[in-house]
């Protein structure tokens, strides 16, 4: 169960990290501005890039489409998480 907790904080980190950089590249000044542009609750949009918490699927479509971006450019997949079987491969 140890094993599956870290891995579930790397990869909320990993989005979280992601999603701040992908929404200020593509000009949204504040968590609060980017919040309102897709009808969401500011303090929830801001627990999504601090990792406190994971989107709907429905809210992680409404992000992605404001931000022109697929589920996979703010999804992280990394080689060191995951082994090409599946697999977790963090020990």
């Amino acid at each position: 169960m140890q094993k599956r907790k870290s891995i579930t904080r790397r990869v909320n980190r990993m989005f979280a990290t992601r999603l701040r950089k992908l929404r200020c590249e593509r000009g949204f000044c504040s968590a609060e501005s980017f919040a309102r542009s897709i009808d969401l609750d500011a303090p929830t949009y801001r627990r999504y890039e601090r990792a406190e918490a994971q989107p709907s699927l429905e809210t992680l479509a409404k992000i992605c489409i404001a931000l022109d971006v697929t589920p996979n450019d703010v999804l992280p997949v990394p080689t060191d998480i995951w082994r090409h079987d599946g697999t977790p491969a963090v020990a």
